[in-house]
């Protein structure tokens, strides 16, 4: 799905590179470098994929729910007041 998505064509052109040989294979370089960021990617994803099987029976009870609710939604109402303190530096 990301061959036709811009940012990821400028994302791995910007990264690919640096980790390329200059009097090797262009190719075979780009293909080994693809495979191992796909894996990478697969396995990140797939440790998600455990972690919120793991945790989601502990997160699924009403009482938990609601007292996650209340952290985050404070969390928010604090970042918000933090945000009245800031001064804008174009003047």
């Amino acid at each position: 799905m990301a061959l036709t998505n811009p940012k990821a064509i400028l994302f791995f052109t910007a990264l690919f590179p640096q980790f390329m040989k200059a009097g090797a294979g262009a190719a075979q370089q780009f293909v080994v470098l693809t495979v191992t960021f796909a894996g990478c990617a697969v396995f990140a994803h797939a440790v998600y994929v455990l972690l919120a099987r793991s945790v989601k029976g502990q997160l699924a009870a009403p009482r938990r729910a609601r007292w996650l609710n209340r952290v985050f939604g404070g969390s928010f109402v604090l970042l918000g007041v933090s945000l009245l303190g800031l001064r804008s530096k174009a003047a």
